[in-house]
């Protein structure tokens, strides 16, 4: 057995910093850490750059989409107001309305103002959808 003496001898030469490698380990693997999610910022910047462009692209649509909404309703609403004239100077005439149909200029704005009505519904209904 070893003398207490020869004991403080081997205890003096171990290392005293035993707990800072154990930080230093650490330190390193956060380290690591770091470079890990630096690489997966990048890859995802890639990605993310990419959809922001096609988001401006589509701002820029929805923004031209919106003023095509407006101009058609207007389109649309003038012509019901004109549409709207015409059957009331119609009626003044002592015209029956059931001879309408037979005005073609009158039963040809219908054919053009449903698909112009039918596009507004549907544009409207998608841009509030956003």
């Amino acid at each position: 057995m070893k003398t207490p003496q020869e004991l403080d001898k081997i205890y003096n030469r171990l290392p005293k910093e035993k707990t800072e490698l154990s930080v230093e380990k650490v330190e390193l693997n956060t380290l690591s850490d770091l470079t890990k999610s630096d690489t997966k910022i990048k890859s995802f910047l890639k990605k993310y750059s990419k959809i922001l462009a096609e988001v401006k692209e589509f701002s820029k649509t929805i923004n031209r989409a919106k003023e095509f909404l407006d101009e058609g309703q207007k389109l649309e609403q003038a012509n019901v107001k004109i549409a709207q004239k015409f059957v009331a100077e119609f009626k003044e005439l002592g015209l029956p309305l059931g001879d309408l149909r037979n005005v073609k200029a009158f039963m040809e704005n219908g054919k053009v103002i449903r698909p112009l009505d039918e596009i507004n519904m549907e544009l409207a209904s998608l841009l509030r959808n956003l």
